[in-house]
């Protein structure tokens, strides 16, 4: 799509699984980056009991049967709810609710899609995980230090940690959905890397955005 459209070095911004999608563009080298801006990401496997919960629903023909057996309204009763914990603490806003395409959501390929996804996101970002020291893109992180569906400190500043030459920016009382609620803050961490020169950071001091300690402190 990129060399469809000729972009040239651009800035890829990636939110939630798709932080994945822009770390596997980076590391393939398929083509040259301005930088990534990563947003509430999942970068390291861990144990997540929905990851378990989706394994039995991603195998083909098992799945199926088991979703077939939940009527299409349980589905959409449990939709407001789900939307309610992404975006934890903050509300979930009128806009999403009125233009979501919870139909699309509610598909039987669509949730086997997504059950699929699930299922394989510690394999992905498992192999993702050796080239993540090699990267010499810049790269700003940002999270939301109330983010009900990622833990900042067993992922963003775990990144950042490994990765000493990129920015981390921890949003106090903010959830997972933070292009919602943080949509100025990621439109600074985009401009400052469009100002970067084309070595990136590569060569220079390493940055740190303004961060809490006590949020990436173990324990």
């Amino acid at each position: 799509m990129l060399e469809q459209l000729k972009v040239e070095r651009p800035v890829l911004v990636g939110h939630s699984w798709g932080t994945l999608v822009a770390l596997a563009l980076a590391s393939g080298g398929w083509r040259e980056l301005r930088g990534l801006v990563l947003l509430s990401g999942y970068y390291y496997p861990t144990r997540r009991a929905d990851l378990a919960l989706a394994a039995p629903l991603a195998i083909p023909g098992l799945g199926d049967a088991a979703r077939s057996l939940v009527p299409q309204v349980v589905s959409h009763v449990i939709a407001p709810q789900v939307f309610r914990h992404v975006f934890w603490p903050e509300p979930v806003p009128a806009r999403f609710t009125a233009r979501f395409p919870v139909e699309i959501t509610l598909d039987p390929v669509q949730q086997r899609a997504s059950a699929e996804d699930t299922a394989t996101l510690n394999a992905a970002a498992a192999l993702l995980q050796p080239h993540y020291a090699w990267l010499r893109v810049p790269l700003a992180i940002l999270i939301g230090s109330a983010d009900a569906v990622v833990d900042a400190r067993d992922h963003s500043c775990r990144l950042h940690q490994q990765m000493p030459e990129s920015t981390l920016t921890i949003l106090p009382g903010q959830g997972h959905m933070i292009h919602y609620s943080a949509r100025s803050q990621i439109g600074r961490a985009v401009d400052s890397i469009m100002g970067l020169p084309r070595k990136g950071l590569s060569r220079s001091k390493p940055r740190t955005m303004p961060w809490s300690s006590a949020n990436c402190s173990p324990g």
